[in-house]
């Protein structure tokens, strides 16, 4: 993987994870599961 996609990626969590932990959590469930 793109080293500067995974940072935007793991950018957008933090940011997801400020405004809604749940959604966060499903991302981070998202990338778990491929």
């Amino acid at each position: 993987m793109d080293r500067q996609l995974l940072s935007k990626i793991l950018a957008q969590m933090k940011k997801n994870l400020k405004d809604g932990k749940e959604i966060g959590d499903m991302k981070v469930g998202a990338l778990l599961a491929r």
